[in-house]
């Protein structure tokens, strides 16, 4: 018979600083939804904390404001840009999700194939951003 440790700790990284914490929740789930870029961004397009290549993290938080508020010709337009400067983007591959955390509008991104578990993975990352905003919020 096996025993499971139900305290046992399931996260291999941690971080009391809310920005390193975020990065190691972006990683992990980078890693294993094989994701081309994965960046938080806020709503004045500054990359808060990312996984994959840095100068597409940049891009996609740059312009995932618009990406979120923009629909048809607008939106396609910018697309068009990102697929010009995002190793891997397609219109398909992309993700955005926003979310409000203390009156301030975040904007979650990923770039990769698209799957059930990614847009669970997502949602993971949501909670799992607020969580650690809210502990380290405590903590200061």
């Amino acid at each position: 018979m096996n025993v499971v440790d139900l305290y046992a700790e399931r996260r291999s990284q941690r971080s009391p600083q809310a920005h390193t914490a975020i990065t190691y929740q972006l990683q992990h789930i980078f890693g294993t939804q094989n994701l081309n870029n994965f960046v938080l961004g806020d709503s004045r397009g500054l990359v808060l904390a990312s996984a994959g290549e840095e100068d597409a993290a940049t891009v996609l938080a740059a312009y995932a404001p618009m990406l979120a508020a923009y629909r048809g010709n607008s939106r396609r337009m910018i697309v068009e840009k990102l697929e010009a400067m995002v190793p891997g983007f397609r219109t398909d591959s992309l993700s955005i999700r926003s979310f409000d955390i203390d009156g301030e509008t975040l904007y979650l991104c990923s770039v990769g194939r698209q799957t059930v578990a990614r847009q669970a993975s997502l949602y993971r990352a949501v909670t799992g951003i607020r969580r650690i905003l809210e502990q380290t919020a405590v903590a200061a």
